[in-house]
């Protein structure tokens, strides 16, 4: 009887762990997304890589990431100058895309549904520019003298 009651518990602790590891394999592969630049980023990397992402032969950015959601701090480098550097916090929810793909033949294509994360500007963004230092708050994605307030 007892040996029953270990098999059952066994079994039930397999399946708990196989659905928690599904699901941060499904988190895992859902990209984050920065529309301000075009760029998309795949979450292949582990929490606290550095990540850098050319942009064009003369534009960079250098990630860090915090979670696989989009937490993280951001520099753009242009001419392998820092001129903007920041914190992303995660978006609210996960957004959805569609997009189309073409079939390898090329005669026709289909349409998918891409879940993404998309994280938004938090805290002070510094920009260089041309010798001056430009200075900006952020809270969710709004900067703050933006905010209204009651």
């Amino acid at each position: 009887m007892t040996s029953n009651v270990v098999i059952r518990g066994s079994v039930l602790l397999f399946i708990f762990l196989a659905l928690n590891n599904k699901d941060s394999y499904a988190q895992r592969i859902i990209p984050i997304e920065f529309p301000k630049y075009n760029i998309s980023i795949e979450t292949s990397f582990s929490i606290g890589d550095t990540v850098l992402e050319n942009y064009s032969h003369d534009e960079y950015f250098k990630f860090v990431f915090f979670d696989l959601k989009g937490k993280c701090y951001c520099e753009r480098y242009i001419n392998k100058k820092l001129c903007e550097k920041g914190y992303y916090e995660n978006s609210l929810d996960t957004l959805k895309k569609y997009i189309s793909k073409a079939y390898a033949h090329g005669w026709s294509s289909k349409i998918f549904v891409l879940k993404f994360f998309e994280p938004l500007k938090n805290g002070e963004w510094i920009t260089y520019k041309n010798g001056t230092t430009k200075k900006e708050l952020y809270v969710m994605g709004v900067l703050a003298d933006k905010l209204v307030r009651n």
